[in-house]
């Protein structure tokens, strides 16, 4: 691995508005286990500080150090800013709650490819997943200074960082990338 894990501090990004799932999405249960669960238990196989970025006080009840967003409703750049505000660490993995297929073998995939320390995303197929990937901490000031200026899109805002994209071949990987946004996704995976 290019960067050893102990110099990364993780993030579980679930503090959005869940509008397209109706009801919060990290707590939104699939086989018994709240989304954000299923995403903890791959990322505590690779990484030992995991923090959950929320704003709801349910998740103090996973018993997993949980962060709320220090600035509301900036969507996933606001949940990044808080996780680098908060980060003791170099490196930042950060990851959304609504991808519960996701492995620990994927997220060695991207730290096995990834240039040392420098803004890395997966990109799947011609998807990419700006909500699976490596931020160092030094990026805060471009993440502030884009949150100022409400520049909030992440493909802008990877694209204007130097992002570097770490190839996952569709037919490989592409379940483990499935996000679970609507009611209807999670039925359609059958009882949960």
């Amino acid at each position: 691995m290019k960067v050893s894990p102990t110099a990364i501090n993780a993030y579980i990004l679930a503090g959005g508005k869940s509008t397209r799932m109706g009801q919060d999405k990290g707590m939104t249960t699939l086989s018994g286990k709240p989304l954000v669960l299923h995403v903890y238990e791959s990322l505590k196989t690779i990484f030992g500080d995991i923090t959950i970025i929320a704003n709801l006080k349910a998740y103090e009840s996973l018993k997993i150090r949980v962060l709320p967003d220090l600035i509301q409703a900036k969507g996933p750049l606001g949940g990044i800013y808080s996780g680098l505000k908060d980060s003791h660490r170099p490196l930042n993995f950060f990851i959304s709650c609504d991808m519960p297929f996701i492995t620990g073998e994927a997220i060695v995939h991207l730290l096995q490819h990834a240039p040392p320390y420098q803004l890395s995303v997966a990109k799947v197929g011609e998807r990419v997943q700006p909500l699976f990937g490596l931020y160092p901490t030094s990026l805060l000031p471009q993440v502030e200074k884009a949150i100022t200026s409400h520049a909030l899109k992440m493909t802008d805002f990877l694209a204007s960082n130097g992002v570097h994209y770490i190839e996952f071949t569709e037919e490989n990987w592409a379940r483990q990338f499935a996000n679970l946004n609507t009611i209807d996704a999670l039925r359609n995976l059958g009882p949960n």
